[in-house]
């Protein structure tokens, strides 16, 4: 009986080990941007109004705005790497009439160390990286 006890004891303590350095992400789809990164938009010139930005607050959330002429074909894949960081996948479809803002907002405990961008299966960059 004391080998069970001690065997279920030991299990019980590597489960909860194994789940003490575990990160939390989640990716949402959102409406509007928070005020202080619109505030930071305003008035910036863009190429032809399309591109990346990344916006991160330094604790755990970051904002990636896509202003495009092209429709997104459903939500963003994301892989994390070995390292660290992760890379977001943004999938292009149609031709639409006028550009088209997207907002994604990404929570993640603890910070990334990278932010990488995939347009069509092709490493794309940022064209804005700011703070909020």
């Amino acid at each position: 009986m004391k080998l069970k006890q001690w065997l279920i004891i030991t299990f019980a303590i590597t489960l909860l080990c194994g789940c003490t350095n575990v990160s939390t992400t989640t990716v949402s789809i959102e409406d509007k941007l928070p005020r202080k990164i619109e505030k930071q938009l305003e008035g910036a010139d863009f190429k032809e109004n399309t591109g990346f930005k990344l916006f991160s607050n330094n604790k755990d959330t970051y904002y990636i705005i896509y202003d495009t002429t092209k429709q997104v074909d459903g939500f963003p894949g994301r892989r994390e790497t070995t390292d660290g960081g992760v890379i977001i996948k943004i999938n292009n479809g149609k031709e639409l009439d006028t550009p088209k803002r997207y907002i994604y907002k990404i929570k993640r405990s603890p910070l990334y160390d990278s932010i990488e961008i995939e347009k069509n299966g092709l490493p794309s960059s940022f064209d804005l990286v700011g703070s909020f």
